[in-house]
């Protein structure tokens, strides 16, 4: 079930940022509020019994907002989770465990990703990032599926599966835009 929570999420996350954070696209409410309660829900189940996941994604949202306060971080919303995240940490501090060196590599590996990314386009939709969120998206499952043969622990591999919904969507997105010749 939590493998579906990270789908959910990730999809939800990604489709809330580009429909109605990013280019207030979405004008229904109850959608937009739809979607940003299903990116918490999913983020807080996920979360609340895994310490390694929760502590991860609040690693991720540091270093996100420390490199790009701007980009990534302008909305309430958004900085709640900034707020959220040691709250989660602090009540699944019991069920957390050690890393495998294997873990720790995928870590740098996500982290660099992290850091390198915001750098590679501006726009917000153009053919490049279209290319961009193709290649991580074909990237995410092929590393997952090559994942499921080595000793990752379950938080990284929930951690992959929201990440590979999310840039799914995002590439979704950027066909659809492309197709339909929208520039925003």
């Amino acid at each position: 079930m939590e493998y579906l929570y990270a789908a959910l999420g990730g999809a939800a996350a990604k489709i809330y940022d580009d429909l109605v954070a990013d280019n207030d696209i979405l004008q229904d409410k109850f959608l937009k509020e739809y979607l940003k309660g299903m990116e918490w829900m999913m983020l807080a189940a996920l979360s609340m019994n895994d310490f390694n996941f929760s502590f991860i994604v609040f690693l991720i949202s540091y270093t996100s907002f420390y490199f790009s306060p701007e980009e990534a971080w302008g909305l309430p919303y958004e900085r709640a989770l900034l707020t959220v995240y040691p709250f989660f940490s602090l009540l699944s501090f019991h069920t957390r465990h050690w890393f495998n060196l294997f873990d720790m590599g995928l870590l740098c590996i996500v982290f660099f990703c992290i850091d390198m990314e915001p750098k590679t386009y501006t726009e917000e939709v153009s053919l490049k990032k279209c290319v961009i969120r193709s290649i991580a998206s074909f990237m995410f499952v092929c590393t997952i599926g090559i994942l499921c043969f080595l000793p990752i622990s379950k938080s990284l591999m929930k951690l992959m599966v929201y990440g590979a919904l999310y840039h799914i969507c995002s590439a979704l997105f950027q066909i659809f835009c492309l197709v339909l010749g929208i520039y925003i």
